[in-house]
């Protein structure tokens, strides 16, 4: 490498380290570090030797116990087991799910009696079952009062201020009963009668 070379390389990283002094630092840290690792190779330390395990016989170890296994003798157990299971199995004389009445009496005691219904769909039902009956009533009291007022015969009728009305042979007016009927109105050709609050019209014949 040419000196002039030399020199400029020199005089730039002189230049770069006063620059930089943090830097400079770390670079020294570094170049001593390479310069300790070189030196401790080129001196041959030799590294620590692995570690090595042997085999160490127990003294005095117990050996191994080996248990024999059991061998059926004729007659044992396993001679009662066939007999056992060769036993015809007896027939079952009870049955556990019956249940004896002797231990469970029934209840003699009268019941008390119901409280009485209440509330809002039991009044409502008879309410509802009453308003059936009165206007089945109803409509049996009208069947019964038109049968009797289809025996008025009207056979005339007289108008004017007072307006009167021949009814089975009777001149009766506004107001008037007969065959208990109260004459409400008289018209030419008919009358209205009422009764129990019922009105009926009788046509003339």
């Amino acid at each position: 490498m040419p000196k002039s070379t030399t020199l400029a390389w020199q005089t730039k990283l002189t230049t770069a380290l006063r620059q930089d002094p943090k830097k400079t630092g770390v670079l020294g840290v570094l170049v001593l570090i390479f310069l300790t690792v070189s030196a401790r190779m080129m001196i041959g330390v030799s590294p620590p030797a692995p570690a090595a395990g042997s085999l160490v016989t127990p003294v005095n170890a117990a050996p191994p116990v080996f248990v024999p296994s059991p061998v059926s003798k004729p007659g044992g157990a396993g001679t009662s087991l066939r007999g056992w299971l060769s036993t015809p199995i007896p027939s079952i004389s009870r049955n556990d799910f019956l249940v004896k009445s002797d231990y469970f009496p029934a209840n003699t005691a009268k019941k008390s009696e119901a409280a009485p219904q209440s509330g809002f769909w039991i009044t409502l039902e008879k309410s509802l079952s009453l308003q059936a009956d009165q206007k089945e009533k109803r409509e049996s009291q009208i069947a019964n009062l038109k049968q009797q007022g289809a025996a008025l015969r009207l056979t005339s009728t007289v108008m004017g201020s007072s307006p009167r009305a021949m009814v089975n042979g009777v001149l009766v007016g506004v107001g008037e009963s007969v065959e208990s009927f109260r004459v409400v109105r008289i018209e030419p050709r008919g009358i209205v009668v009422e009764r129990d609050g019922i009105q009926l019209a009788i046509p003339m014949e």
